[in-house]
């Protein structure tokens, strides 16, 4: 008789869990209401319950929702549609941007793998859902809310398997499947290399970031992916990008936590034959963010084939980013003086890290990728002679004493060696963080550096390579003469150590970022100057991030910056003005739709409205020209065209 009871009991519990689920408000739109009926009256629950039950709870939210997007439809009489119509695109914004707000505030991963577990199939509204545009981005942020909720896991694998990689390359489970990670990688190394503005590569780049770090497996799948594409060195720039994207990846991993270091340089001895106490060397001063002249001489030591194994060091073990940041700051930092016994070992480490090239094979043709780079003799040895150069200008109190001809051959050398640019440019960086450095500007007009300047500029804008920067230093006399300051470009004497940077940045891409961030600090730091001759120096500084523009990168980064500034009320009409002006006289359309937005809403800022109304013929012609050439791409608002005539 017991068995009676327990079945008894049994179909008592069926009916209560049923009788709860029929009385929950709109029970009967549940998507499994017919199961539960079903069990209900398999469990002997009376039909007229059923009915009393269901009726009871129905609230009709549903419809209600339906009769509140009517009246939004009634009631709309923006853009997103007719009045009255059917599917009105405002009034399902507004019901959309509800729902995900609801969702978010009520979402519960319990819940959801409570419904993921209750069935042998996933829901059919899931599948639904991932098809859907208008809720794949909330169904990715909640993934990532929630990477552990195994309902989200499975919608992810399900949105890479319909092919939407790009919308989930920010989700953190993305990383746990290897074949959806894979794809979602190829994904974003595709974007990055067809990219062509510097906002989709910035995107790009940061996507990639972000996955790689997830842990220390996927960032070492990732840094092995960009291994390879470098080491097979194809006849395009794809390998170059990808060797500068392990270097921001390393960065961005060490920046989050110093301890990637150490998961580099195991890397690095899984693939490279390296003494286990060089390796140890690196890291100590890597981790401690400091030269150790006894490692140094070191890592020396084994580079000229004087170690252990009795062969020369591989040159990627000494091309570690934070190393060479390390000696570069050494080499090309005025107040740090090195040890002359020790300062030749540092020299040679630098340069024999920027000598390292992967074997080729004849014709041109690219070898199997070789196990480690191969030294250049000649490169080295050259490269040797750059930076003693270079180190020789550095540690030199004034450059008054500095003939023209040994500024001009560190340009040069700066030109042709990638690590000499980057030591000036850290040299130069140094220099401008001196309140007292351009206290000497506007005494000296004139000097080959103006216009060497001057010249870069015209050329970069023909697409012509620019002449070698020379200059007259501030506060101390010119080292040649040369033309008025100036010319079209309405600029004063340039420094030296602008023009220089102007250089490197024309023949350096990579480095280009680096040139803008210096010139950005220089413009937005206060002098003692007088103040005419102080906003002289920002239009030179100005010039400088025009001069960017002109190469054909950053054309986006530098305008959005001053029409930031401008707006933030941080810089000087005039400069603004001046920064604008040189840009539309040395581009050419066709303007990119988010360049030609951001000059817009430069020139509908009230400040240059006015400016123009009084500008002179050939100035209102510049801009009425650029405006013309706009029409159809962004809106021009009455007044710009108003001040800049028909």
């Amino acid at each position: 008789q017991r068995p009676p009871r327990a079945v008894m009991a049994s179909a008592e519990e069926v009916r209560a869990a049923c009788e709860s689920a029929f009385a929950a408000p709109d029970g009967i739109l549940e998507a499994n209401a017919v199961a539960s009926i079903l069990r209900f009256m398999k469990a002997g629950g009376a039909p007229q319950d059923v009915v009393r039950l269901l009726s009871d709870s129905y609230r009709g939210y549903a419809l209600m929702g339906n009769l509140m997007s009517s009246w939004l439809d009634v009631l709309d009489t923006g853009d997103g549609g007719a009045a009255g119509s059917p599917r009105n695109a405002a009034a399902a914004a507004c019901v959309n941007a509800h729902l995900r707000q609801r969702v978010r505030e009520t979402f519960r991963p319990s819940l959801a793998d409570a419904i993921w577990e209750s069935g042998s199939e996933p829901p059919v509204w899931l599948n639904e859902l991932v098809s859907q545009p208008t809720w794949r981005p909330l169904l990715c942020e909640l993934a990532e809310e929630h990477p552990n909720c195994l309902l989200l896991n499975y919608v992810v694998q399900r949105m890479a398997e319909a092919g939407h990689d790009s919308e989930i390359m920010n989700v953190a489970s993305a990383a746990n499947n290897l074949e959806v990670f894979r794809r979602v990688l190829s994904e974003a190394l595709g974007r990055l290399f067809a990219a062509t503005s510097e906002g989709a590569r910035s995107s790009a780049v940061a996507s990639i970031c972000k996955m790689a770090c997830h842990d220390q497996y996927t960032y070492a799948y990732v840094q092995s992916v960009l291994l390879s594409v470098v080491k097979r060195r194809e006849q395009n720039e794809r390998w170059q990008i990808a060797e500068h994207l392990s270097e921001v990846v390393r960065a961005y991993a060490r920046r989050r936590n110093p301890g990637a270091a150490t998961l580099d340089l195991i890397m690095l001895r899984s693939v490279v034959r390296c003494p286990d106490n060089v390796l140890h060397a690196i890291a100590g001063m890597v981790t401690e963010r400091s030269l150790n002249p006894a490692d140094v001489r070191l890592i020396y030591r084994h580079c000229k084939g004087g170690g252990e194994f009795g062969a020369r060091l591989p040159a990627e073990v000494v091309q570690a980013p934070e190393l060479l940041e390390l000696l570069i700051q050494d080499i090309f930092s005025p107040a740090r003086k090195i040890n002359p016994s020790f300062r030749g070992m540092y020299v040679y480490v630098l340069a024999y890290a920027s000598a390292g090239e992967w074997a080729t094979g004849g014709g041109g043709q690219q070898q199997q990728p070789q196990p480690q780079q191969l030294v250049d003799e000649a490169l080295l040895q050259a490269t040797i002679r750059a930076l003693e150069a270079a180190y020789e200008i550095v540690e030199q109190a004034s450059l008054a004493s500095v003939s023209a001809q040994s500024l001009l051959d560190v340009c040069q050398h700066a030109e042709r060696y990638p690590v000499v640019a980057a030591g000036l440019v850290h040299w130069i960086s140094i220099c401008f963080e001196d309140p007292n450095h351009f206290d000497g500007f506007g005494k000296e007009v004139g000097g080959l550096g103006h216009t060497v300047f001057s010249a870069s500029v015209s050329a970069a804008a023909t697409t012509t390579a620019a002449a070698a920067a020379a200059a007259a230093v501030p506060g101390e006399p010119a080292t040649a003469g040369g033309a008025e300051a100036g010319g079209k470009q309405g600029v004063g004497p340039v420094p030296f150590r602008v023009a220089l940077l102007c250089d490197v940045a024309e023949h350096h891409l990579l480095l280009r970022p680096r040139v803008m961030e210096v010139l950005v600090a220089a413009l937005e730091r206060e002098y003692t100057l007088d103040a005419l001759l102080a906003l002289d120096l920002r239009r030179v500084l100005m010039s400088g991030l025009v001069f960017l523009v002109c190469l054909g990168t950053h054309a986006f980064v530098v305008i959005s910056y001053v029409r930031s500034r401008l707006e933030a009320k941080q810089i000087d009409v005039s400069l603004a003005r001046h920064g604008v002006t040189e840009m539309l006289r040395l581009l050419t359309p066709p303007f990119t739709r988010e360049f030609a937005s951001e000059v817009v809403r430069i020139l509908e800022n009230e400040a240059i409205l006015e400016g123009l109304r009084g500008d002179d013929k050939d100035h209102r012609e510049l801009v009425a020209a650029f405006v013309a050439s706009c029409r159809g791409l962004v809106p021009i608002s009455d007044a710009v065209s108003a001040a800049v005539g028909p």
